[in-house]
C-alpha cells in the first residue's frame, strides 16, 4: 500500500464480533519503504504518525477527551521518525519499544525496513458490532499543540509493506 507524503494516508479497519476492552500499550509493527515522486530525489527518511479510531456501529468515528485537553481526540496515537528507529533491546519490552536515540539509520533508495512504533496507553471498551480503525499518515490526523511533530522532512511516497515475509501487524491488548 502506497500513499503520497504530502496528503495521502493508509487505513486498516476491523470489527469486532464480541464486546472487547483494549487496556494498555499498543504497538505497531510495519515494514516501510520511501519512494520518489517522479523525476525526483528518493528520500532517505520520513516521520509516521499513527492514529487507532474507534467507530461506532455506523462506521462514524467516536471522539474522546483527550490526555492533552484535546476535546476530540482518538484512542491513542504514536510517531516515529524512521532513521531513528533503532531501540534499546533492554529497555523495550513485546508491548513497548523503546528508541535509543543516540542513532541515525538513513534509508538507502529501496531499502524496506522494519519499524515497531509504541502507541500510547489506553483504555477503551468496544461493544460487539463496533470497530477500530488504524491510520497510517504522513501528517498529524488530530493535531496535539503540546505534542506536535516536525513532518516537513516527508517527501515522496510512503509505501508500507505487509503478508508474506512481512509481517506488519498492530499488537493490541485484549483484556478478558
Amino acid at each position: 500500500m502506497s500513499y503520497s507524503s504530502r496528503n495521502g494516508s493508509g487505513e486498516f479497519e476491523i470489527t469486532f464480533r464480541e464486546d472487547a476492552e483494549l487496556s494498555g500499550h499498543m504497538k505497531l509493527r510495519r515494514w516501510v519503504e520511501a519512494r520518489p515522486y517522479e523525476g525526483g530525489d528518493c528520500p532517505d527518511d520520513m516521520t509516521l504518525c499513527c492514529f487507532v479510531d474507534k467507530r461506532d456501529r455506523r462506521g462514524q468515528s467516536v471522539r474522546f477527551k483527550g490526555s492533552a485537553g484535546l476535546t476530540e481526540d482518538m484512542v491513542t496515537r504514536g510517531y516515529m521518525r524512521i532513521s531513528r528507529r533503532e531501540f534499546d533491546k533492554a529497555r523495550s519490552t513485546e508491548w513497548l519499544p523503546v528508541a535509543r536515540g543516540d542513532s541515525i539509520r538513513k534509508l538507502a533508495p529501496g531499502e524496506i525496513v522494519p519499524v515497531e512504533i509504541a502507541l500510547c496507553p489506553s483504555s477503551t471498551f468496544f461493544a460487539a458490532g463496533e470497530g477500530l480503525r488504524l491510520i497510517i499518515s504522513p501528517t498529524e490526523v488530530v493535531h496535539a499543540p503540546i505534542f506536535g511533530k516536525d513532518t516537513s522532512l516527508n517527501s515522496g511516497w510512503h509505501v508500507v509493506h505487509f503478508g508474506g515475509e512481512y509481517d506488519s501487524h498492530l499488537l493490541i491488548p485484549v483484556i478478558a
